[in-house]
């Protein structure tokens, strides 16, 4: 998955906020492109880090949800993106746009 846009903007503490409000919603998300038994939303996505990333893609402000079950062996994770090839549903993303206070095109990661 690529993290494809046109450009970013500053996050807020406010956006945040908001977004963690909706992150239930996550749960209820069909996950998309996984050929596999999991087939619906994140159970209890509050208990992942998580990284927020402002992008802007088709002229909307977006954030990527990257998140992660185990953060003990990422100690990098507040300087830098973590990006994990494998893991199944201990990683997933997700995007949320601010405008409809929504979250789309949940991911999660693939087994080895």
């Amino acid at each position: 998955m690529g993290i494809a846009g046109s450009g970013t903007w500053e996050v807020t503490a406010a956006d945040i906020g908001i977004l963690e409000v909706n992150l239930p919603e996550i749960s209820m998300l069909k996950v998309q492109r996984w050929q596999s038994s999991i087939t619906t939303g994140i159970d209890h996505p509050e208990r992942y880090f998580r990284q927020y990333v402002a992008i802007v893609r088709q002229r909307k402000r977006l954030i990527l949800v990257n998140a992660f079950c185990n953060r003990d062996a990422l100690s990098y994770w507040h300087e830098h993106l973590v990006t994990v090839f494998d893991g199944g549903s201990c990683c997933w993303r997700a995007y949320y746009d601010l405008a409809t206070e929504s979250f789309f095109d949940l991911t999660v990661n693939g087994v080895a």
